[in-house]
């Protein structure tokens, strides 16, 4: 099963963007990302923004799950 995730960087003078999805997933350049975990299960999202020699991370555990009777 796949599990779809969108992901927004909120920076709004970021010159650079790193994402690290939890999966093994790294991606650079983009403020929004959309990304589909293979499994279900708790991954470790993190993402860092750089200007100039300032850099500021965050980190969030998300916890995918599969949903059952929604149609």
């Amino acid at each position: 099963e796949e599990y779809a995730v969108e992901f927004r960087c909120l920076s709004a003078n970021a010159e650079q963007i790193f994402w690290n999805l939890g999966d093994g997933t790294l991606l650079t350049g983009e403020s929004m990302v959309e990304h589909i975990y293979q499994e279900a299960g708790s991954y470790p999202v993190v993402l860092t923004v750089n200007r100039g020699t300032c850099s500021d991370t965050a980190m969030a555990h998300i916890q995918v799950i599969t949903v059952t009777g929604i149609e």
